[in-house]
């Protein structure tokens, strides 16, 4: 992938809302937030506020990763590109992001345990109500991530 496709939230949002069911085939419903159990848009509503926090470190840090490599000569599309290459994920290789993401998920997965047949996918939760609400800048970090910042272990579960 080339930085540019990182950055387009479209296929950012196609890939990271697709992703998770590679390793877990699963028929949650794709519940619209108004239709979700209160502790799912709690939880939200919490991520939101968390992921806006982290943004506001993530977006300057990686805009002063870019700046270093246009000081060293390069001009801007190069160094975005040489910053790429360095952190694919963009802003969203911050630390702050990828804790919020993480963090959120497990979450989200403890609710749907929780509520057996009104679960909402973590991916749903944490991108596509984003995408919903308008969260543009929010939805242009998370789609920089090739990939969610989750894994699941030997006997089925995320971590």
């Amino acid at each position: 992938m080339t930085p540019t496709t990182l950055f387009e939230p479209e296929s950012g949002m196609r890939r990271l809302l697709s992703a998770p069911s590679d390793i877990e085939p699963r028929d949650y419903p794709v519940l619209r937030r108004e239709a979700a159990p209160q502790a799912f848009q709690a939880l939200y509503d919490e991520y939101r506020e968390r992921l806006w926090r982290a943004h506001l470190v993530a977006v300057p840090w990686w805009e002063d990763t870019i700046r270093a490599q246009e000081r060293l000569g390069r001009s801007r599309a190069e160094a975005v590109d040489v910053s790429f290459d360095k952190r694919i994920a963009g802003a969203a290789a911050h630390p702050a992001v990828v804790h919020v993401l993480r963090e959120c998920w497990l979450r989200c997965v403890e609710l749907c345990e929780a509520y057996p047949g009104r679960e909402v996918a973590p991916e749903t939760l944490l991108l596509q109500w984003l995408a919903d609400a308008g969260e543009t800048d929010l939805v242009a970090v998370v789609t920089c991530m090739p990939y969610w910042p989750i894994g699941m272990d030997a006997d089925g579960n995320w971590v």
